[in-house]
């Protein structure tokens, strides 16, 4: 999910956007803020990549956080 909001369609920072768009205290987040947040997952995937590698994918990457009832 998160590499998917890394790719350009889906840009953490857009969807952000368009979700405070209609918030009456807009700017919630100034495009400076939003920008950040796009440098930030670019972090956060990158250990996340470095944590794959040297432990593996399967005791890092979860399939899903809620279990099905």
């Amino acid at each position: 999910r998160l590499q998917l909001l890394s790719q350009s369609e889906f840009r953490l920072s857009d969807v952000m956007r368009e979700s405070l768009d209609g918030d009456p205290l807009r700017p919630v987040l100034t495009e400076p803020h939003l920008l950040a947040l796009d440098r930030r997952l670019k972090k956060v995937l990158r250990v996340v990549q470095h944590c794959i590698r040297r432990l593996g994918k399967e005791e890092v990457i979860t399939s899903d956080f809620i279990k099905p009832t």
